[in-house]
């Protein structure tokens, strides 16, 4: 397994306006994140969604969201993840990726999340470039499997 010491944020879905927004976290920080973001007394159970108020490091309450966590090596990235769905309101999710970013993380390059589970082995080399085909495709005949 790859050793990445870093913890990578990113919205995975369209910026935007819409319902719901997903910020995604990989790396060792993704429990510690959780705890200090979520006001949880002990890293959050792995693989179960919860409810929780998302608090900015300035103890202000930022938005009402669900979050689950995936520990290593049970993930896409083979790392250590955290999915954060909220409200799609781009002041919301600026608000949360800037937090995040205050809190340590950093944001992810291009394809980083893709690439770190190339590198764990959680994706051979096929599997990673057609992810990045599939992300990239504007015609609907490039989506069948």
């Amino acid at each position: 397994m790859a050793d990445f010491a870093d913890t990578i944020a990113a919205l995975s879905t369209p910026s935007g306006e819409s319902a719901i927004a997903l910020v995604r976290l990989s790396g060792p920080a993704c429990a510690d994140l959780a705890k200090a973001c979520f006001n949880l007394p002990s890293a959050p159970a792995a693989r179960r969604a919860a409810r929780g108020l998302y608090t900015l490091k300035n103890s202000s309450p930022l938005d009402d969201c669900v979050f689950t966590f995936f520990k290593a090596p049970s993930s896409y990235t083979g790392e250590d993840m955290l999915e954060i769905s909220c409200h799609g309101n781009p002041f919301i999710v600026q608000n949360m990726l800037c937090d995040l970013f205050e809190r340590g993380a950093r944001a992810a390059g291009r394809g980083e999340f893709t690439r770190r589970a190339f590198l764990n082995a959680k994706l051979d080399l096929s599997q990673a470039e057609a992810v990045a085909l599939m992300i990239s495709s504007s015609l609907e005949s490039m989506l069948k499997p």
